[in-house]
């Protein structure tokens, strides 16, 4: 008997605090809605910001042929045909 009793000395010994895994969650879920809350929030006001600004000045340019678009030089062409 006093071998078991000394065994068991050494295993309470080695028992460790068991974290609060409930707590630990809850924290983790407030902090996870907050944030979200906080990202919803910033994402309203910056679509308001966007809404209440003056449209960009939005411009067509003329059309430009493929030639001018890519560099040949009709000039080239000209020579060519004499």
């Amino acid at each position: 008997m006093p071998a078991t009793r000394a065994m068991m000395g050494c295993i309470r010994k080695e028992v460790h605090f068991v974290p609060d895994y409930k707590e630990m969650y809850v924290k983790l879920f407030q902090s996870q809605t907050q944030a979200i809350g906080i990202l919803q929030e910033a994402q309203l006001e910056t679509e308001g910001m966007y809404m209440d600004s003056d449209p960009p000045d939005i411009r067509l340019l003329p059309f430009a042929s493929k030639d001018k678009i890519i560099g040949i030089d009709n000039k080239a062409e000209d020579a060519d045909d004499e």
